[in-house]
Protein backbone atom coordinates (compact mmCIF):
# COMPACT_ATOMS: atom_id res chain seq x y z
CA UNK A 1 0.00 0.00 0.00
CA UNK A 2 2.67 2.24 0.61
CA UNK A 3 4.64 4.10 -2.55
CA UNK A 4 4.01 7.56 -4.53
CA UNK A 5 0.32 8.35 -4.94
CA UNK A 6 0.55 8.86 -9.09
CA UNK A 7 -1.14 11.40 -10.53
CA UNK A 8 -4.89 10.30 -12.15
CA UNK A 9 -7.89 12.14 -13.29
CA UNK A 10 -10.34 13.16 -11.45
CA UNK A 11 -13.90 14.28 -12.01
CA UNK A 12 -15.00 16.73 -9.32
CA UNK A 13 -19.32 16.82 -9.37
CA UNK A 14 -20.11 19.67 -6.65
CA UNK A 15 -23.75 20.44 -6.26
CA UNK A 16 -24.75 23.20 -3.52
CA UNK A 17 -28.23 23.56 -1.76
CA UNK A 18 -29.73 25.24 0.55
CA UNK A 19 -31.13 23.58 3.43
CA UNK A 20 -34.53 22.30 1.74
CA UNK A 21 -32.04 20.82 -0.85
CA UNK A 22 -32.98 23.03 -3.20
CA UNK A 23 -30.19 23.84 -5.63
CA UNK A 24 -28.41 27.57 -5.39
CA UNK A 25 -27.96 28.42 -8.81
CA UNK A 26 -25.44 31.06 -9.82
CA UNK A 27 -23.65 30.79 -7.07
CA UNK A 28 -19.25 31.30 -7.73
CA UNK A 29 -17.39 28.56 -6.48
CA UNK A 30 -13.27 27.70 -6.68
CA UNK A 31 -13.56 23.67 -6.49
CA UNK A 32 -10.16 22.13 -5.16
CA UNK A 33 -9.23 18.18 -4.80
CA UNK A 34 -6.11 17.38 -2.94
CA UNK A 35 -3.65 20.26 -4.18
CA UNK A 36 -5.06 21.09 -7.48
CA UNK A 37 -7.58 24.20 -7.55
CA UNK A 38 -10.00 25.50 -10.33
CA UNK A 39 -10.42 28.74 -11.75
CA UNK A 40 -13.85 30.43 -10.65
CA UNK A 41 -16.71 28.76 -11.87
CA UNK A 42 -20.47 29.52 -11.18
CA UNK A 43 -22.93 26.53 -10.30
CA UNK A 44 -26.04 26.07 -12.86
CA UNK A 45 -29.80 26.24 -12.47
CA UNK A 46 -29.00 22.60 -10.29
CA UNK A 47 -26.91 24.45 -8.12
CA UNK A 48 -24.10 22.25 -9.84
CA UNK A 49 -20.38 22.56 -11.00
CA UNK A 50 -18.38 19.95 -12.58
CA UNK A 51 -14.73 20.08 -12.82
CA UNK A 52 -11.77 17.54 -14.36
CA UNK A 53 -8.63 17.59 -12.61
CA UNK A 54 -5.55 15.83 -12.15
CA UNK A 55 -4.97 14.83 -8.40
CA UNK A 56 -3.39 11.80 -6.35
CA UNK A 57 -5.75 9.43 -4.80
CA UNK A 58 -4.17 8.32 -1.80
CA UNK A 59 -3.74 4.82 -0.46
CA UNK A 60 -3.88 4.85 3.43
CA UNK A 61 -4.77 1.96 6.40
CA UNK A 62 -7.89 2.72 8.48
CA UNK A 63 -10.05 1.03 11.21
CA UNK A 64 -13.73 1.00 10.04
CA UNK A 65 -15.76 2.39 12.75
CA UNK A 66 -17.94 -0.06 15.03
CA UNK A 67 -18.98 -0.61 18.21
CA UNK A 68 -16.54 0.38 21.34
CA UNK A 69 -15.59 -3.55 21.59
CA UNK A 70 -15.10 -4.23 17.46
CA UNK A 71 -12.66 -1.04 17.49
CA UNK A 72 -10.53 -2.27 20.04
CA UNK A 73 -9.82 -6.09 18.49
CA UNK A 74 -10.42 -4.92 14.58
CA UNK A 75 -7.64 -4.31 12.51
CA UNK A 76 -7.32 -1.26 9.88
CA UNK A 77 -7.91 -1.50 6.41
CA UNK A 78 -6.57 -0.55 3.26
CA UNK A 79 -8.66 2.64 1.81
CA UNK A 80 -8.73 5.38 -1.14
CA UNK A 81 -8.45 8.52 -0.14
CA UNK A 82 -9.35 12.21 -1.25
CA UNK A 83 -9.58 15.29 -0.13
CA UNK A 84 -12.07 17.78 -2.16
CA UNK A 85 -13.45 20.99 -0.98
CA UNK A 86 -15.22 24.09 -2.32
CA UNK A 87 -14.15 27.82 -1.80
CA UNK A 88 -17.72 29.41 -1.07
CA UNK A 89 -19.06 32.55 0.48
CA UNK A 90 -20.89 32.77 3.58
CA UNK A 91 -21.16 35.85 5.80
CA UNK A 92 -19.54 38.49 3.23
CA UNK A 93 -16.33 36.42 3.64
CA UNK A 94 -14.89 33.61 1.47
CA UNK A 95 -13.82 30.19 2.80
CA UNK A 96 -12.87 26.88 1.42
CA UNK A 97 -14.96 24.32 3.12
CA UNK A 98 -12.72 20.40 2.77
CA UNK A 99 -13.98 17.17 3.44
CA UNK A 100 -11.69 14.14 3.35
CA UNK A 101 -13.31 10.63 1.78
CA UNK A 102 -12.17 7.40 2.50
CA UNK A 103 -13.65 4.22 0.16
CA UNK A 104 -12.93 1.04 1.56
CA UNK A 105 -12.21 -2.15 -1.29
CA UNK A 106 -15.86 -3.27 -0.76
CA UNK A 107 -17.26 0.31 -2.08
CA UNK A 108 -18.16 1.57 0.91
CA UNK A 109 -17.65 5.51 1.50
CA UNK A 110 -16.66 7.11 4.70
CA UNK A 111 -16.72 10.87 5.17
CA UNK A 112 -13.55 11.63 7.14
CA UNK A 113 -12.67 14.93 8.38
CA UNK A 114 -14.04 17.79 7.65
CA UNK A 115 -12.91 21.21 8.34
CA UNK A 116 -13.02 25.09 7.27
CA UNK A 117 -10.22 27.26 6.22
CA UNK A 118 -10.48 31.51 6.48
CA UNK A 119 -7.45 33.34 5.70
CA UNK A 120 -6.36 32.20 9.48
CA UNK A 121 -7.33 29.03 10.07
CA UNK A 122 -11.07 28.49 11.37
CA UNK A 123 -11.12 26.96 15.13
CA UNK A 124 -13.93 25.56 17.47
CA UNK A 125 -14.52 27.48 21.19
CA UNK A 126 -17.06 25.01 22.68
CA UNK A 127 -19.78 24.58 20.22
CA UNK A 128 -19.31 27.01 18.56
CA UNK A 129 -16.84 28.44 15.20
CA UNK A 130 -14.60 30.90 15.99
CA UNK A 131 -13.19 33.17 12.55
CA UNK A 132 -10.36 35.05 12.73
CA UNK A 133 -11.96 37.31 10.23
CA UNK A 134 -15.08 38.12 11.89
CA UNK A 135 -13.52 40.17 14.40
CA UNK A 136 -14.35 38.06 17.41
CA UNK A 137 -18.11 37.41 16.48
CA UNK A 138 -18.83 33.42 17.19
CA UNK A 139 -20.79 31.37 14.64
CA UNK A 140 -22.91 28.40 15.80
CA UNK A 141 -22.10 27.08 12.19
CA UNK A 142 -19.67 27.30 9.69
CA UNK A 143 -22.17 28.53 7.06
CA UNK A 144 -21.85 25.35 4.74
CA UNK A 145 -21.98 21.24 5.58
CA UNK A 146 -21.42 18.61 3.29
CA UNK A 147 -24.31 16.21 3.05
CA UNK A 148 -23.45 14.09 -0.17
CA UNK A 149 -20.14 12.56 -0.85
CA UNK A 150 -18.89 9.94 -2.88
CA UNK A 151 -15.60 8.23 -4.41
CA UNK A 152 -16.15 5.53 -7.18
CA UNK A 153 -13.26 4.10 -9.55
CA UNK A 154 -15.04 5.25 -13.46
CA UNK A 155 -12.39 3.88 -16.43
CA UNK A 156 -8.93 4.75 -15.46
CA UNK A 157 -10.06 7.50 -13.53
CA UNK A 158 -12.01 8.35 -10.61
CA UNK A 159 -15.64 10.47 -9.88
CA UNK A 160 -15.89 12.29 -6.81
CA UNK A 161 -19.40 13.58 -5.79
CA UNK A 162 -19.49 16.65 -2.78
CA UNK A 163 -22.88 18.39 -2.25
CA UNK A 164 -23.34 20.77 0.46
CA UNK A 165 -25.88 22.78 1.88
CA UNK A 166 -25.78 26.26 2.83
CA UNK A 167 -27.17 27.61 6.49
CA UNK A 168 -29.53 30.79 5.90
CA UNK A 169 -26.89 34.13 7.04
CA UNK A 170 -26.16 34.79 10.82
CA UNK A 171 -28.61 36.59 12.53
CA UNK A 172 -26.69 39.94 14.79
CA UNK A 173 -28.63 40.94 17.35
CA UNK A 174 -28.16 44.14 19.79
CA UNK A 175 -26.59 43.07 22.64
CA UNK A 176 -25.90 45.89 24.24
CA UNK A 177 -27.14 45.78 28.29
CA UNK A 178 -27.13 42.22 28.22
CA UNK A 179 -26.10 41.04 31.50
CA UNK A 180 -25.23 37.24 31.69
Amino acid sequence: MRGVPVLTGLRLCFRLTDLEYRPIAGERVKLRVGEAASEEMVTDGEGRAVWLALARVERKWVKRPGSFVSSLVSLPQPVDRVVAGAELAYAGHRWFYMAEMLRFRNGDVMLGETAVYTPEKARRKGLDWYMEDLGGLLLTGPGHEVWEFNLQPEGDGWVVRLGMKRFPAPVLRDVAGWEG
